[in-house]
């Protein structure tokens, strides 16, 4: 099934490859994976198949894109027929493989628009065509004292609730301030980031983790995707961001269902500031309102015009 949001992972000879708005999986090198497997295969005949882990959204944003994404797919398109039942977001939520999530914006101080003007620029375009902040502003925002005391806070009084924290932060420097300022004061918390050894990232930190030892652990891009901790039950945003596809992956570490070994319910929770001249939406803002806006009873028209065969597929209950 190549989902509602053209990002499929193409299964190619054991090989998995995750795919971004169906960018990465029309680059000529997976095509030549997905040739040379089919060629492997012959006479027998073979298929690729793409898998969507990306719910909530129905907008494939290139059309051109999406055609070809159709030709390598075999024109074909796999949709769950759940319409009627509020669409695929609630659907999978009512069966309880998907988290309920309750969404929290929390405004906060920021000293942030008093240094903007330093800056030469604030956002820029990635390999992928994604826009994101720039490094460096990640930097001034990360460094923010006044912002950072409003989140050490917050994360105090999630923690004697008993939440069960996974933290995306600005950069290393946010990260490890932020941790040892709470075991400072006696909270327990663990960091990952790409200077620590991966050794010692498997097998202490992150096993503390999921065991429950420890229930907040701060991060820096390490943990956006392929990281699995079911006991997560609140996602923590230090991080803004623009990239409505990074900001769905780092949601997405907190919404296993119990059905799936997780939790029935996940907290999000977004420290939102006014950076002052940036005005441009961030990525929450677009993708919470996007979310929440009923699905369209026939979906598939749209993909119709995009030059797929769309079917609509019965769930098993």
């Amino acid at each position: 099934m190549v989902g509602q949001t053209g990002q499929p992972l193409q299964r190619v000879h054991d090989l998995e490859v995750p795919a971004q708005e169906g960018i990465i999986a029309l680059a000529r090198g997976h095509q030549t994976l997905i040739e040379e497997y089919e060629r492997a295969r012959e006479p027998h005949p073979s298929r690729t198949l793409g898998l969507t882990a990306t719910p909530g959204r129905s907008n494939l944003l290139d059309p051109n894109e999406s055609r070809k994404l159709a030709k390598l797919f075999g024109q074909v398109l796999i949709v769950p027929a759940v319409a009627d039942k509020g669409g695929a977001l609630s659907w999978f939520q009512n069966q309880g493989y998907l988290s309920r999530i309750e969404h929290r914006a929390l405004e906060i101080p920021s000293q942030v628009a008093q240094t903007l003007g330093k800056l030469k620029r604030v956002d820029e375009t990635d390999q992928a065509g994604h826009r994101d902040f720039t490094a460096e502003f990640l930097g001034v925002v990360g460094e923010d004292s006044t912002r950072n005391r409003a989140i050490l806070k917050e994360l105090t009084l999630l923690h004697t609730k008993g939440r069960h924290m996974l933290v995306f932060c600005c950069n290393v420097a946010q990260a490890e301030f932020l941790t040892q300022a709470l075991v400072v004061q006696g909270t327990p918390a663990g960091v990952i980031h790409h200077q620590i050894d991966a050794r010692d990232r498997h097998h202490h930190t992150i096993a503390q983790f999921r065991r429950g030892d420890l229930r907040i652990l701060f991060n820096v891009e390490v943990l956006t995707t392929g990281f699995d901790a079911p006991r997560v039950d609140t996602i923590v945003m230090c991080r803004p961001t623009l990239s409505r596809v990074l900001y769905e992956q780092m949601v997405g570490r907190g919404m296993r269902g119990p059905e799936m070994g997780g939790t029935p319910s996940c907290e999000i929770t977004d420290f939102t500031s006014n950076f002052g001249r940036f005005q441009e939406p961030q990525a929450w803002e677009y993708s919470w309102e996007e979310w929440h806006r009923p699905e369209s009873a026939d979906v598939g028209e749209m993909f119709r015009g995009l030059g797929w065969d769309v079917i609509a597929a019965q769930p098993e209950t």
